[in-house]
Order: C-alpha cells, then structure tokens, then sequence
C-alpha cells in the first residue's frame, strides 16, 4: 500500500475504497497456462484439512480456504469479490457456506428468482490488495484495487467473468439448485461453527499457471485468518470514530487479536468523562461484528487486558459501568440470542501499571496507585475490587483471560457493577473447541527439522 505504519495503511485503505481505477485486459494470461474442461478432479489440488472436526457431518474434511469467490449480480452485472469456505465432496462438485446478507447471498437469492444458475469462479493466489478488499464487504473491487496497483485481467474460459491474468488457480462453476451440508467448520471466535448455507456448485473448468502455487488461510482465531477480516473493517470504524470526535482529541484503540474483536480498549488523553463516554459509545456503535466490551481509561496507558483491570481495581465506581441490552449482533457471537446482544462499557482512570501475584487457581493484579485489586479464579472471589471467576478450563495467562472475557461473557447477564466492586463471570461452559488432525503437527515438526539448511 505503500506506507510503513498502520495509521497510515487505515488512511490509505479509506481512500482506496472510495477510489476507482480501470483494469487493463490481455488473452495472454499465465493463469490460462494448464486448461482443463475434461476430466475434472478437484481432489488433485493440494487441499488440506485444517481441524479433526471440519466436515464431520458428511465426512468431507478438506476446505479451500485461500480461495477468493467471485460473481456478478445477475440483473446489474456488478462483479464481487467475496470469501466463503470451499469442500469438495467429488471431483466436479463443492459445497460452499455463503454466509448471509452478504453480496454472494444477495447474488444466490436473485438468481433463483430469476431461476438461472449463478456462475462463480474461485480465484487461488491474488495480489495481497485484492484479499483485503474480498473480506471488506464491498462490490467493484477489481476497480479499486486498480486505483493503486497495476491490475491485468483476463476473460473467464467458461464462465463469463474476469479474472486476474496472474492469478495461480481458477476454478469455474455454477451454483445449482441442490444442498449438502458440508459443516461443521471453525469458525474466527476459536469454536467449531455448526451454520451453514449448503450450497452447491458444479464445476466446469479449471485452469492455472504452470507451476502454480496453492495458497491457504489457516482457520479459527488464528492472527492471519482475523487481520484478513479485521483490517479493513478497523480502518473504516477508525475513520467513523475520528469524524465524530471533537478535533484535536488524542486516543488511542485497539482491540486485542485473542479476542476476536469483541473487547475493545481505549485511552483519551486527559479527558473529561463525558469525553471517555463519547469515544466508548462511539466504539460500541461502530460495528456489529466489534466491541462487545469497551473499556476506556481517562489518561494514556497500556492497552492490555491486565493493565485494564487494573486500571477499574483503583478507580472504580459502579457509575462508570453501563451495560446496554438487545443491541444487533452478528449471530457467531457466541453470547448472542439470534441477531440481538447486549454490550458493556467500562470508564476508567489510571496508569495501567501493576504488580502480579499468582496461586494456584488465581492470579491478583494489584494496581501500582490507588486502591483495589482485581481477582482472577477459577472459583468466585471473594474479595477484590474487581472479581472475575473463570472457566477452570482457560489457563490462566492474560491472552487466554482475554480470549476468556470475550467469547464467555454475557455483559447483560454476566457483568454486575456492585457498590464496592464489579463482577464478571467468564465460566459458563465452552463450545466445542477444534483439534489438529492427528498426527500432523508431528509430521509438520518432522518435515521442519528435516530441511537441508
């Protein structure tokens, strides 16, 4: 994108949304090196199977993940660029999740109105550009991402849609009318994800480059798979918050990887906390996919989970704590009832320094200023300025904790703000949790020490 700080790549990334290129075209495409429109085998593609549980329900546990969908609107001919797991469960067939809502759903719907076949060509190893724009919920991107990098497509060779002419693998088809339920599947929380659209698409073509790589995305919470969807969607709400803000307010926010996005962490420089308010409020707004729980400390400290807790231990009141019921919510959140979940806002004041002590089933942050402490355990503290009980299953280390605090915790039901003290129970039972296959770590690691230097 041409930048070196992450500042900057969310100033670039709101340009480039709102900017348009033109593509240049060629039939000389390497993609088109390899043609096959016989003998089709999906299974001769290096697919792999990323968790024990992925495709249990039919037995089909290879998922192509790295592949980027992409369809035209079938009444206005605008092209989409969009990601959804891929199984193959025969040679010339996938079943896919499209998700909902989203543009390859509006896609899928409109084309059995309009009782036609929706076409969709999977696209395998693009310009890192074109995966970021695929996971940002927009249409058009081919013209976007050719507002800033040189960008060459090339006709399809089946199906009626462009391609990139540097693109590793391209596999034509067509979504039909049938069904097959090709989860579970890992979802971004770090839980095995029972949903699932079970569409099905038949294969026409495939084509690639001669000595094509395969690229993958590795599933669950893992950091590539949540910076992929994460970043562009962090950049627009940056820029929502920012036009909200009053100028010149200096903050700063970050929402923590191990927490999939659902705890949010802010500081304002000395703020007032009205002003701490406003960016909280602002942050639980900004998207329904963010912030289940906000926490915004009045001064400049680390924005960690410890430190935040420690931050509420010297300077709680039960007046800084809002818990705000029935928003919209996506429904993978693992807390929501449907589309509705609740939200918690936390103020807070102080450094963010603190000391730690650890027994064998807790851990006590104690503030380096001003009183309190908050208790971690696996049993319900009974003392504590702010007391968090938790899943025995969850170590105690502040990433899991983070992880913990978000996916466990039901703010309307599970954050209580009491005269002395704040509760936050994160011990209701986990969903189920994926598993490697077995023995692949192991012939991974065997693999590794293996290599010629």
């Amino acid at each position: 994108m041409g930048v070196d700080s992450l500042p900057d790549a969310e100033n670039a990334w709101n340009r480039i949304i709102r900017e348009a290129g033109k593509p240049s075209y060629t039939t000389q495409a390497q993609v088109k090196q390899i043609v096959q429109t016989e003998h089709l085998d999906l299974f001769s593609l290096p697919i792999p199977r990323h968790f024990e549980q992925d495709g249990m329900h039919r037995g089909f546990g290879k998922y192509i993940t790295g592949g980027v969908t992409t369809a035209k609107d079938p009444e206005t001919g605008t092209i989409n660029l969009s990601f959804t797991r891929i199984q193959p469960f025969s040679k010339n067939e996938f079943a896919f999740d499209a998700g909902s809502r989203g543009h390859l759903w509006n896609y899928l719907n409109k084309a059995k109105r309009l009782e036609i076949n929706l076409e969709i060509s999977v696209i395998i190893g693009l310009h890192p550009l074109l995966y970021l724009l695929a996971a940002s919920f927009l249409e058009n991107e081919y013209e976007k991402a050719a507002s800033l990098i040189p960008l060459t497509l090339t006709d399809g060779i089946k199906n009626k849609i462009p391609v990139p002419a540097d693109s590793e693998i391209v596999i034509e088809a067509e979504a039909i009318g049938e069904e097959f339920d090709e989860g579970p599947f890992t979802e971004y929380s770090g839980f095995v994800g029972q949903d699932s659209t079970k569409n099905v698409a038949r294969v026409k073509s495939i084509f690639r480059r001669r000595k094509a790589i395969y690229y993958d995305i590795q599933p669950s919470n893992s950091n590539e798979h949540l910076t992929l969807f994460t970043f562009s969607r962090h950049s627009r709400a940056a820029e929502a918050i920012s036009t909200f803000m009053p100028p010149g307010a200096r903050y700063s926010v970050r929402w923590p990887p191990s927490a999939s996005n659902y705890v949010a962490l802010a500081s304002i420089n000395k703020a007032n906390p009205a002003l701490a308010k406003q960016l909280g409020l602002l942050l639980l707004s900004s998207d329904p996919l963010f912030s289940k729980i906000v926490i915004v400390n009045e001064e400049d400290t680390p924005l960690t989970i410890f430190s935040s807790l420690a931050n509420i231990a010297a300077s709680y009141e039960a007046i800084r704590v809002q818990v705000i019921k029935g928003l919209y919510s996506i429904r993978s959140n693992p807390t929501s009832e449907g589309y509705r979940g609740d939200r918690a806002l936390i103020i807070t004041r102080g450094s963010g320094k603190y000391a730690i002590k650890r027994g064998d089933d807790w851990i006590e942050i104690k503030p380096d200023f001003g009183p309190g402490s908050a208790i971690v355990s696996y049993s319900r503290p009974q003392s504590g300025t702010v007391r968090v009980q938790l899943n025995p299953k969850i170590p105690m280390e502040e990433e899991e904790i983070t992880w913990a605090l978000a996916m466990l915790v039901n703010p309307g039901i599970d954050v209580r703000a009491h005269k002395d003290y704040l509760s936050i129970s994160a011990s209701r039972s986990l969903g189920e949790i994926p598993s490697l296959p077995k023995g692949a770590l192991s012939s991974a690691l065997k693999k590794i020490e293996n290599r010629s230097p």
